[in-house]
């Protein structure tokens, strides 16, 4: 048969609460509103990303990276950025945020079509093992509203080793196509204790950068 915990004659109840050490339940169970928990663990699997933020950001904005997790992935859509300027990649360690723009704080390698280098002759402009940022592309013209950029990035924040950035940038191209005619790239931070990263921020070498983005947690990789 069916059964109802609520209020008084088929009112809705103000408060249940379940004090076990284990609840077990057979069939489906239907929340119709929000289930949260410190930690939810759906149908046995650790291996679901988890949406933990999302939203529109401008290039002044930086992004907190939600404890619980080692790695992360953003997803980047709609981006515009002024021309010939450079998307650049920082990390706060200290939750303020305060980020870091020392002299060799970063390394980092900015790929063209795949191949380091522009047509392979000049190599050193394209990677940099001592810098205050992290190059992640360079715009040749300006990238509009008209036709946005997006990127999916891999971000590492971890305590027990260097933080980091990995991913690809997409353009368009002449032909209205997209593809990553420049902005494969990879960067971290230098042998350096900061500890494990808070926030994470985007910003242009010179003029206005927007974008929209949804940041996911990766499972599986721990949580320092």
């Amino acid at each position: 048969g069916d059964a109802r915990m609520g209020g008084w004659e088929g009112t809705q109840g103000t408060t249940l609460e379940l004090d076990y050490a284990d609840v077990s339940t057979t069939g489906d169970f239907d929340v119709a509103g929000a289930l949260t928990a410190e930690s939810l663990n759906v149908s046995g699997s650790t291996n679901l990303m988890v949406l933990l933020s999302s939203g529109s950001a401008t290039h002044a904005a930086g992004i907190a990276l939600p404890t619980g997790y080692a790695a992360y992935r953003m997803e980047l859509s709609y981006i515009t950025l002024s021309a010939g300027a450079t998307i650049e990649g920082f990390f706060a360690f200290d939750g303020v945020p305060t980020y870091k723009v020392g002299a060799d704080d970063y390394g980092w390698m900015l790929n063209y079509n795949g191949v380091p280098g522009a047509a392979a002759a000049t190599v050193d402009g394209t990677k940099d093992i001592s810098d205050a940022r992290m190059a992640l592309m360079t715009a040749e013209a300006a990238i509009t509203g008209i036709n946005p950029g997006r990127a999916t990035i891999e971000i590492t924040s971890s305590a027990l080793l260097e933080s980091g950035i990995a991913g690809t940038i997409w353009l368009p191209n002449d032909n209205g196509s997209y593809g990553p005619r420049h902005g494969m790239f990879s960067g971290q931070t230098r042998g350096k204790t900061y500890g494990k990263a808070t926030h994470f921020k985007l910003s242009p070498s010179s003029g206005t950068m927007a974008y929209r983005y949804a940041l996911f947690g990766i499972p599986g990789l721990g949580t320092t």
